[in-house]
């Protein structure tokens, strides 16, 4: 098995020259920024949402998931 982080750099260089590949994600990052903007405008009270989960987030990196 090879690794893949080995050619990281080579395929990333290769992908900035692929026109398909930077049109899709243009389009993508359109369409996330828009999903985004409507979904934060859908809750209540998404401050307190995101503290919340910024509250939440090191207990769950934190857990011991070998059980």
């Amino acid at each position: 098995m090879q690794v893949q982080s080995m050619h990281f750099k080579e395929r990333a260089h290769a992908s900035l020259g692929d026109a398909q590949l930077q049109y899709n994600l243009k389009k993508f990052k359109g369409k996330f920024v828009s999903a985004r903007r409507s979904a934060i405008t859908e809750l209540d009270d998404f401050e307190g949402t995101r503290d919340a989960g910024r509250a939440i987030q090191p207990r769950y990196l934190a857990r011991d998931v070998r059980a």
